[in-house]
């Protein structure tokens, strides 16, 4: 659980985000990038194109857009 000092703000980012980076493919399903965030309790994940960063996943965007 977060300290009150880092949801205040005053803690960098890193003591908050989560590693290691978790990925997946531009092609991937809605469905199994789902499915592969709930196995793993995170709520996005990076998306890549030929091994490039093309986006981000969320579950804000599975919340708004279907």
């Amino acid at each position: 659980m977060p300290s009150l000092t880092a949801i205040q703000g005053q803690a960098p980012v890193e003591r908050l985000m989560h590693t290691p980076i978790e990925s997946v493919g531009s092609g991937c399903s809605v469905f199994d990038a789902v499915e592969k965030m709930t196995h793993l309790q995170i709520g996005a994940l990076v998306v890549l194109d030929q091994g490039k960063l093309c986006g981000i996943f969320s579950e804000r965007d599975l919340l708004t857009k279907l």
